[in-house]
């Protein structure tokens, strides 16, 4: 079955980056999309996949915009795995590969 997870890859603090989308369909298929969003990599929990609860705001991200990239994401979460549904019922269940085959 694919899955996915956001992630973000930086070795800088303090640093404003685009919120990666890793793909992963079977064993050592993986590919990632940049998406639309941006987070300060101090603020970035990679095991929960979201904003710190913890991260103390600042004027360059502040907590409605943590919040609102909060929701966004979640939002974005619910259509992919609606999606990934909706590609599964049409082409069957996606085993290894198969899912990068429809996409390409």
């Amino acid at each position: 079955m694919a899955s996915f997870c956001y992630r973000i890859r930086s070795t800088q603090k303090n640093k404003l980056v685009k919120i990666q989308i890793l793909f992963t369909v079977g064993r050592g298929n993986q590919f990632y999309v940049d998406s639309q969003y941006m987070v300060l990599t101090d603020a970035w929990d990679n095991k929960r996949q979201t904003v710190k609860s913890r991260f103390t705001f600042t004027d360059d991200f502040t907590e409605q915009q943590g919040r609102e990239l909060t929701k966004n994401l979640s939002e974005l979460r619910s259509h992919i795995l609606g999606e990934m549904e909706a590609m599964a019922d049409t082409v069957g269940i996606i085993h290894r590969g198969r899912m990068r085959e429809e996409i390409s």
